[in-house]
Formats: structure tokens, C-alpha cells, sequence
């Protein structure tokens, strides 16, 4: 059938939300960011504890006492306080002036700058065996210096030369004449109180290596370690002269040492190094026991910290250009071989959703520390401000985030998976982290700008335990709410045209009446004429847009998202009369993340060279979305959800959807016949958002843009209708994995399923899908049915509802998304009245809580 354009400009054919109505109609989860802190009332009296000027204390570490305490370990640039410094708070968070000066003790001599002197701080830790403070730094002469502090703060005489000092310098070690030791060197200390010193080293030849230098418990060099005391791993393409940046290192459970931080290399790549205990590098880790993956969309390897079962999560989220905002996030690397784990967050990868700001932008965020709390990663760093955002992202509040063991935010903490602290300082950001009992979370912090010097400040938080809400709520099977044939949710026979049908969805089928939104699966079937049908949260104006298009006599489903609107209703009305079905799979709350568009945005129409240049696309033509509109101001998206229509094909064929920076898969998204015209509603990955900047390489330019395939000629309409951001709960693949095919046996026999027979198809463990996921989005699509009928999807493990998601007639290929809940056995049946061949491809799968 040829459209009119008048006709198809109100075919939008799928509405997420409703149109024409404000963003908040579908309210997107309550943002970790600018949350109420959940602080500790015990600390401060639940305020910040700083020190006051003349100190200008840069942070760098903290120590948490036994009794709650803290020593604060910084280093000082304030006019005749250069060099290391320790602050010590009482655990009711005043500093503690009993100790030193008031509370403050400085290291070593003031303003002496011999070559024996630490010049500044970059770790600090508690000796065990001692119980006394270790303090490292960069050493005046070079090389580094470890300073061991009495409890008083005096210098301790018995550690090192006499001073209270050890030294790791180049002169120490003979056969690596030419190595000079720089920058800001990491320190873990072991259980018998030895030491290990990490940072990047430069050879004789101008390059940078990554090293680790250990002493023994009394400030003495280990000669047995590694080479004569000292680890070296060199890193492939170092540029001379050029340092790269320390993360931090830690120690696994069975004695590896891991060091992290970013490659000194021309393309910023995250570098992970592991020794075994003794110093040799770890063969089976990486190349030569050294991970470099350039693949992050933001530079990892910030700051590390490794589980119980030996994996291995960073920092990531930088400073990139103001073209594309930084997300903090934590990546995981495998504790086997250091491989990217892609069962954590989206590949690898756990990212905090950006913030919208008051300026209508989207903030930016970093994470600097981080560290595990049971099976959970906690993140911490800064975020941008609010109140004082400004275009360069130099306003920023420190905060801390929560993910779950899988690599999601966890809701369950804070507020939303975050506490964010503002002390109305410019710039905040979280300097050391700290995760104690109780659940305690203690942020040591710098703060400077707007009230004067750089100072300490230390913030202690308990966070609420709250029950974390799902983004969306699967019902327990699909059930029809709404059968004109029968008159079920309505009176018996056909709605007539123009009339307005309100379908009642909450407390029925488990929905509450707190819930926003509902997933729908509409049919039209026996229309009178072509048409098409509008749903839409009642109480509201129609919006100029349709969910369903029909010919006449014909029978079509489509999934529909909408807000659900006064007395718990949504509407339906059309321009045809039609007997309609609806048929409910699951509800969305007031924290889901989906973000909806007031009114849906027509992205491409090759009709009219909306998108692109006129004329059908096909073969090696190919459409894609372009970062414009709401695209360009919700920078960092994960995924996007379109209303994708095919209209006058020349043959028959197929659409596939897919992020033009990954390979077209083996999938489909739509079918279409001659001359017909037909929607499917379409998710899709849109990860690594760049912008047009930001790489070189190709293919990931292309990153960010959706890319649409036709098997034939035809023209293509694709309306916009809602976006997710990295860090939601759903999990979107990055290409859709096709678990099911019975024409070549994929997850089932070959052959045609029989009429009235069950197929059962494992989805649980697959293709990067939880094993506790409780739904899972499919494009389903039947071919070649033996007569006209319909298909049922439901969870395995319970009869087959009194419900359909497919209705098709002889002959015909046809699909349709689907929302399904994975029943026993972690898996979805389908079944149907007809003999067919049926196909479905993976999308994405909802975790169990968000």
C-alpha cells in the first residue's frame, strides 16, 4: 500500500510516553547526583571536618583507626609548611590536638630541600607489625623516600638510615644504571609489615617502564625481589620523555601484586601490571604479565581494587574534552588472564548514569578512588555541581557511588546508589576512600576555589539501607486486560472510530497504583478500513502520532510503552473501527530509566531527505541516525528506543538495526513484503557516544550512531521516542545475539514447530544474560505459518496464558518485540495454534534489581 505523507506523519506507530506532555510524564529514576547525604551525625556532627589556613594541605591518603579515627596524610605548599603532612581527627571527627602542632604534624625539616628530604606526599598506610604510619613520597634527589612516623608524629629513628626515612633511588640498584625513579610513587604494605613501592620508571633510553621496589619491614631493600630488589615490566610503545599517570596497587588473596594506571603511550590506554610475590612477571597475565586496553570509551586505571575471588576493578572516567562528558565507572578485568570481564556492568564496564544539571546539560563525573565492599564496588571522586556548573566541568561536589556484584548501581545505597557531599567549596574532589564497619564510608577530600586555599576536608557517611525498586517490573505471565471480541475490559463489539477507550491497569495483573507506566501488546484485528490506533495516558489530549497501522481485515500487534494516566487508565482511540486486544507484560515505577521525549522526534525519512539524501535505501546504502537534537544534548546514551517504519519496498526483505561501530549482525528487526508498509518498535545500543571527537580510529567514530540495513529497496521513517544512559538497569547487548532459528537448528531442532506444541529456549547464562535475569527483550518473528494463528510467549513453567504476541496469517513473515519473563529452568516458552517456523533475537535483559 502507498502512504501519503499526510498519513504517515501521524504514523509514529509506537508512543512511549505521551505525547505532547512534559519529560516528567514517565519520570526517569532519581538521579545518585545532588541526593540528600546520608551522613554520619557521630562525625562533626554529621558536617565535613576540616583544617583551616594557614595549612594548605593537598590530600592523598587517609588512615581509619581502630576507634574511628582518622589520620589524614597530605602535603603542604602553604609559605614556610613545604613537604609531607599528617592531620589526625578523634573519631567524633575534631582534630585531635593532642597530636604535633595542634593536631598537625610536618614530616621532615620545613622548607629544607636536601637531597634526603621528602619533597610531598602521594600514600600513606599502617605498618601492621609496627602500628606506626608509613608515609611515601618523591625524593628531593630522586627516586623515592618512605618516612615512618611515632605515634606522637615524631619521626621514628629505628626505621630506615636513622631518620626515620628509607630510600628506593636509582643508585641502590646496579644493574639498572640509568633508571631514574619519578612522580608519585603507590605503597602497600603486607602483613609482616614489608613494603612495596610502585610508579613508573625512566631507562636510559628516555622511556617509561612500570616498577615495583620492595623493602623489608625496617626500611631495607629485598634484594631477592625481583631484579636486586627492584620489578621492571616495559611497556610496549612508551614514548621517550613522555610519563605516564599512577593508579594504585594492591595485593590479591594469593600474593600478586597488581599495579595500575595510564600507559605512557601516544593513545591513552589503561595499564594493569602483575608480579607474582617474588617480582617475576606473571606469565599467564596479559603479554609478559601487562594488560594495556586501549578499548575503554573513558581511561581506566585511576585507582584499583580486587575482590574476594581475585578480580581485578579500576577507576575509570577522565578528563576528556567538553565534547563528551566522563562518566565515573569501574572496570572489571579477569583475575585469569586480566581479559575484560563482560559479565560486569555493560562490557566490562559499570558506569553512575549522568545528571541532568539545571543548564539543561547532562554532567560530567570522575571517579578516583575505589574499593570493594563484599561483593559490591564502591566508587568515589567528583561530580559536577548543580549550582555552579560551568562549561569546562570545574565545579564539581565530591561523591560516592555503589554498584552491585553484577555492575549495576545499587539503589540500595544512599540515595538512588549515591551520596554526594557539597561543602560549598568550588571544587570537591575524593582524594582516599575507605570502607569500614558498620558499613561506614569515610572520603578524605580536597577543597579549594571560591573560599580561598586548597584545603583537607574529610566527610563520613552511613548510608541508608533502602529496598531497591526494579526499573521494570515483569508480570508474572502476559494477561489480557482488554478483548472487544468477548468484551473483556470493555463492552462487547467494535470500537467505533473516533471513539476514546479507557483500559484500567493498575491493581490488576500486579500493577500498583504507584506505577507510571505499563508495557502493553496491542492488537487490532477485523479492521473495517486501513487505519491506525493511538495509545496514551488518559486524561491527556490524543497526541498527533499512532501505535498501530492497519489495512483492512488485517490483524497486527505492537508492543507499546505508555504513561498510564487519571484513575489508573490508558486510552485508546483510532480513526478505524476495529476490535482491539491488549495484553499486559510489566510496569514501570517512579526510578525507572527510561527517559521519554515529550513527543516523538522523526529522525529519518527518505521520503523527503529527512536524515540523509532522498532516496531508498538498500544494500551497500545504508541510513544511519545522526547525532543531532536530543541526541547531541544527551551525550553518553547506552541505548535509544525507535519506532522504525518500512513503506513502498520494491521486494520483499528485511531490516536490521544496529551501533554502526560494531559489525552488522546476523539478525533482523523487520519484515516487509511488496509495497507493504509496516512498524516494529526497535531498542538499540548506542554506547561510546563521542560526538564526531575523541578517537581516531574509524570505526569508533561511528560508535554512537545507529546504522539501518535493508536487505531491498525501500523507503524508511524512524521516529525517536526514548533514550537510556549508560549506567540504567537495562542491559542492552551490543549487537542482538539470535538465540533461536528452527529453519537451521539455532536453540532448537529444525523443522517447523508443530501446532499446539511447547518450545522451550534457554535464555538464563546466555549470550551475557544474568542467570538470575527476571525478563529479557526478543524480537520475535514468525515465517512461513501453515495458516493464519497466533504465538505465545510466557515464562516456562507455567500453562500458556490466555494471551498472544504474534498474530499472522498463511504465509506471512512477521515480528514483533517482546517483553518476556524467564520462567523455570531459566527459560521462555512459546506456543502456537499454527505449524511455523519461528526466529527470535536477543536485545536485552533486566536485572534483578536495579
Amino acid at each position: 500500500m502507498r502512504v501519503h505523507l499526510g498519513h504517515l506523519r501521524k504514523q509514529a506507530v509506537v508512543v512511549i510516553a505521551a505525547v505532547l506532555v512534559p519529560l516528567t510524564a514517565l519520570s526517569p529514576a532519581p538521579s545518585p547526583t545532588f541526593a540528600a547525604s546520608d551522613a554520619d551525625p557521630t562525625w562533626n556532627g554529621g558536617s565535613p571536618a576540616f583544617v583551616t589556613p594557614p595549612t594548605e594541605v593537598h590530600p592523598v591518603a587517609q588512615v581509619v583507626t581502630a576507634d574511628g579515627g582518622v589520620d589524614a596524610v597530605g602535603f603542604d605548599f602553604a609559605p614556610g609548611l613545604v613537604g609531607p603532612v599528617v592531620v589526625r581527627f578523634t573519631s567524633a571527627g575534631t582534630v585531635d590536638g593532642s597530636f604535633g602542632n595542634s593536631g598537625i604534624v610536618h614530616i621532615l625539616p620545613l622548607n629544607s630541600f636536601a637531597s634526603d628530604t621528602i619533597m610531598n606526599a602521594s600514600d600513606a598506610a599502617l605498618q601492621p607489625t609496627s602500628g606506626k604510619l608509613l608515609v611515601v613520597g618523591l625524593r628531593n634527589s630522586g627516586g623515592w623516600a618512605v618516612a615512618r612516623v611515632n605515634a606522637n608524629g615524631s619521626p621514628d629513628p629505628t626505621f630506615g638510615g636513622g631518620t626515620g626515612q628509607a630510600y628506593a633511588s636509582d643508585n641502590a640498584f646496579g644493574t639498572f644504571d640509568g633508571f631514574q625513579m619519578s612522580g608519585s610513587p603507590r605503597l602497600k604494605v603486607l602483613a609482616d609489615g614489608s613494603m612495596l613501592l610502585a610508579e613508573f620508571v625512566r631507562d636510559a633510553g628516555g622511556t617509561f617502564d612500570i616498577a615495583v621496589v620492595k623493602l623489608d619491614a625496617a626500611g631495607a631493600h629485598v634484594n631477592a625481589f625481583g631484579s636486586n630488589g627492584i620489578a621492571v615490566t616495559e611497556i610496549p610503545g612508551a614514548m621517550a620523555n613522555t610519563t605516564g599517570t599512577m593508579g594504585g596497587i594492591a595485593v590479591d588473596a594469593l600474593g600478586r601484586i597488581v599495579v595500575t594506571g595510564t600507559a605512557p603511550t601516544q593513545a591513552a590506554q589503561t595499564l594493569i601490571a602483575r608480579w607474582m610475590g617474588d617480582g617475576k612477571p606473571d606469565p599467564a597475565f596479559g603479554t609478559n604479565g601487562l594488560v594495556l586496553d586501549p578499548q575503554t570509551p573513558d581511561v581506566c586505571g585511576g585507582d584499583v581494587a580486587i575482590d574476594s575471588t581475585n578480580r581485578i576493578d579500576v577507576t575509570c572516567g577522565g578528563g576528556l574534552s567538553n565534547s563528551r562528558r566522563p562518566l565515573a565507572s569501574a572496570r572489571r578485568y579477569a583475575a585469569s588472564d586480566g581479559s575484560v570481564d563482560t559479565s560486569f556492568g555493560v562490557d566490562g564496564t559499570a558506569s553512575v548514569p549522568a545528571a541532568p544539571l539545571s543548564s539543561g546539560a547532562r554532567g560530567s563525573a570522575r571517579a578516583t578512588r575505589i574499593a570493594v565492599d563484599g561483593d559490591k564496588v564502591v566508587i568515589a571522586g567528583q561530580i559536577s555541581d548543580e549550582d555552579y556548573f560551568l562549561p569546562n566541568d570545574s565545579a564539581t561536589d565530591a561523591a560516592v557511588w555503589r554498584f552491585t556484584a553484577g555492575g549495576q548501581v545499587d539503589r540500595s545505597f544512599g540515595a538512588s546508589g549515591g551520596i554526594v557531599r557539597d561543602d560549598l567549596r568550588l571544587i570537591d574532589v575524593v582524594a582516599a576512600l575507605t570502607i569500614s564497619s558498620g558499613g561506614k564510608v569515610s572520603m578524605l577530600a580536597e577543597g579549594s576555589g571560591g573560599l580561598g586555599a586548597p584545603t583537607l576536608e574529610l566527610f563520613r557517611n552511613v548510608p541508608a539501607t533502602v529496598v531497591a525498586e526494579p526499573s521494570f517490573n515483569p508480570t508474572s505471565a502476559p494477561e489480557r486486560l482488554l478483548d472487544t471480541r468477548i468484551g473483556a475490559g470493555a463492552p462487547i463489539g467494535k470500537v467505533q472510530a473516533g471513539t476514546v477507550l479507557p483500559v484500567h491497569v493498575t491493581g490488576v495483573a500486579g500493577v500498583p497504583d504507584s506505577a507510571v507506566a505499563v508495557a502493553l501488546n496491542v492488537t487490532a484485528t477485523e479492521p473495517q478500513s486501513a487505519g491506525y490506533l493511538t495509545v496514551y495516558p488518559c486524561g491527556q489530549v490524543p497526541p498527533v502520532a499512532s501505535n498501530l497501522n492497519v489495512e483492512a481485515d488485517e490483524t497486527i500487534p505492537n508492543l507499546v510503552i505508555s504513561r498510564i494516566g487519571t484513575g489508573g487508565n490508558v486510552c485508546i482511540v483510532g480513526n478505524v473501527t476495529t476490535h482491539v486486544l491488549a495484553d499486559i507484560t510489566g510496569w514501570y515505577g517512579a526510578k525507572s530509566d527510561l527517559h521519554p521525549l515529550a513527543a516523538p522526534s522523526r529522525k529519518i525519512d527518505t521520503r523527503i531527505g529527512l536524515g540523509g539524501p532522498v532516496g531508498k535505501i538498500g544494500g551497500a546504502t545504508v541510513a544511519k541516525l545522526a547525532q543531532t537534537g536530543e541526541l547531541a544534548s544527551l551525550d553518553k546514551l547506552d541505548e535509544v528506543v525507535l519506532n522504525v517504519t518500512v513503506t513502498d519496498p520494491v521486494a520483499a526483505g528485511f531490516i536490521t538495526v544496529y551501533d554502526c561501530g560494531q559489525p552488522r549482525p546476523l539478525a533482523s528487526n523487520l519484515n516487509y513484503t511488496k509495497g507493504q508498509t509496516i512498524p516494529n518498535l526497535v531498542v538499540t545500543r548506542m554506547h561510546q557516544f563521542v560526538a564526531g571527537q575523541g578517537f581516531v580510529d574509524s570505526q569508533r567514530l561511528n560508535a554512537g550512531q545507529v546504522c539501518f540495513y535493508a536487505s531491498t529497496p525501500t523507503d524508511l521513517i524512524v521516529d525517536l521516542e526514548a533514550t537510556l544512559d549508560v549506567g540504567s538497569a537495562q542491559r542492552p547487548l551490543a549487537v542482538p545475539a539470535r538465540l533461536l532459528d528452527t529453519r537451521v537448528p539455532v536453540g532448537a531442532p529444525a523443522g517447523p514447530l508443530a501446532a499446539g506444541s511447547v518450545l522451550r529456549l534457554h535464555v538464563a547464562g546466555v549470550a551475557g544474560v544474568a542467570t538470575d535475569a527476571p525478563a529479557v527483550v526478543l524480537n520475535v518473528t514468525v515465517t512461513d505459518p501453515s495458516s493464519p494463528g497466533y504465538v505465545t510467549v510466557f515464562p516456562c513453567g507455567q500453562a500458556p496464558p490466555v494471551a498472544s504476541n504474534l498474530n499472522f496469517v498463511a504465509d506471512e513473515t512477521i515480528p514483533n518485540l517482546v517483553i518476556a519473563r524467564v520462567g523455570a529452568g531459566g527459560d521462555v516458552c512459546f506456543v502456537s495454534n499454527a505449524s511455523l517456523q519461528l526466529v527470535a533475537d536477543l536485545a536485552e535483559w533486566y536485572p534483578s534489581v536495579s
